[in-house]
């Protein structure tokens, strides 16, 4: 997708959150759309493996037009 972006000419964010996986459980629970419903075992595994994107992958995108810090200031 991100290739296919820039040859459209566009700038290209990569933006991510990372949270508890608790918490993540407790949205989910609350949401209560998954169907199947998705289980704690099954969020605990996948949260072990999120790796943050590396440094030399974050440099395949734009910087974000509105930076991290401006929202940490508010």
């Amino acid at each position: 997708m991100r290739l296919g972006a820039r040859a459209l000419g566009t700038g290209v964010e990569l933006h991510y959150l990372i949270a508890p996986a608790d918490v993540l459980f407790d949205r989910l629970q609350l949401r209560g759309r998954e169907e199947p419903p998705i289980e704690r075992s099954a969020l605990s595994r996948w949260s072990d493996m999120f790796e943050p994107p590396a440094a030399e992958e974050m440099e395949l995108f734009n910087e974000p037009l509105v930076s991290r810090s401006s929202f940490m200031s508010e």
